[in-house]
């Protein structure tokens, strides 16, 4: 796997490692695969374009536990460059978001913000 492909990995993975810290959960990671014991892949981008570098990028998560919907946009500037459209998985009831960056030096994360809201967003479906 070239570096290229690496690093234009976008992704959800889901981490319920069964080892915890070591080399298992590392290797999952960083091939970007499902693997048992250590990660779910609940969606990759399909595009696989990189990351662009200097550039500032905008998410949004939304997760209906109620549902099992989940919903990831990824935005650069103003300009909407990934949509995972509605991922319908009911194996996650709440814990815990880690942002992560495998192997890009100099990122930084700013303005993270998490909340509960129990009201629908318009543009998300219901099932």
């Amino acid at each position: 796997m070239s570096s290229r492909d690496r690093a234009s990995r976008r992704g959800a993975p889901l981490v319920n490692s069964t080892t915890g810290p070591g080399q298992d959960i590392s290797l999952a990671l960083w091939k970007g695969v499902e693997v048992q014991g250590q990660t779910k892949l609940l969606w990759e981008d399909p595009s696989k374009v990189g990351w662009s570098y200097n550039s500032a990028y905008r998410w949004e998560l939304k997760h209906r536990v109620d549902i099992g919907l989940i919903r990831f946009r990824l935005y650069e500037g103003s300009r909407l460059v990934v949509d995972s459209g509605d991922v319908l998985d009911a194996s996650l009831h709440g814990g815990r978001l880690g942002v992560y960056c495998y192997s890009q030096e100099n990122v930084v994360w700013s303005d993270l913000v998490t909340k509960c809201d129990d009201t629908p967003p318009p543009d998300i479906t219901s099932a």
